[in-house]
């Protein structure tokens, strides 16, 4: 196999590294250290796989800066060879922060990506849309009743969730899910 050029893996970024990037990276990087990344993307992975199992693709609306939702996208996207290039999942993303017109056309031309969301108000969500899972990478972002969705999975790492019905942290992680953690 030849390989054009190694991409770097961010999950093993540490917290200090994801601190110090600065506003342009984070449109390229994301903004969650390696940790709580792996563990965000093993509950999306886990989604994917549940819902091939009953025959269905995974619908998913991910909420997240520009640099998050491109290394969400290209990780539950990849070509050749992969078990999720047999099953897409259908991704809309909504951009909180930090992208530029070559980053949304980046994720637009991706298959599997249904539709990329960037002008709404800092407390509006895309609420009118039915999705399988919901992630909130950027819980900031404007106020949300995310309880309101069965399958929630959110990168929360002031731990404000905790106190919420029906929902924890996987593995001890900053990634509060309120369906099978």
């Amino acid at each position: 196999m030849l390989v054009d050029y190694l991409e770097e893996d961010f999950r093993f970024a540490t917290k200090s590294q994801v601190a110090a990037y600065s506003a342009d990276e984070l449109q390229r990087k994301p903004h969650i250290h390696g940790y709580d990344l792996a563990q965000l993307l093993d509950q999306l992975d886990g989604r994917v796989f549940s819902s091939r199992v009953v025959g269905k693709r995974l619908s998913a609306l991910i909420q997240a800066p520009g640099g998050t939702a491109l290394c969400i996208a290209k990780h539950m996207i990849q070509p050749g060879g992969s078990i999720r290039s047999y099953f897409y999942p259908d991704l809309t993303f909504h951009l909180t922060s930090h992208f530029d017109n070559t980053l949304i056309s980046q994720l637009q031309g991706m298959t599997g990506v249904s539709e990329v969301l960037y002008d709404l108000g800092r407390g509006e969500y895309p609420s009118k849309f039915s999705y399988g899972c919901v992630v909130l990478s950027d819980l900031g972002a404007g106020t949300v009743d995310y309880t309101s969705w069965p399958d929630v999975i959110a990168y929360d790492p002031g731990r404000s969730c905790k106190d919420k019905a029906g929902g924890g942290y996987f593995m001890n992680s900053s990634i509060w899910t309120n369906c099978g953690y």
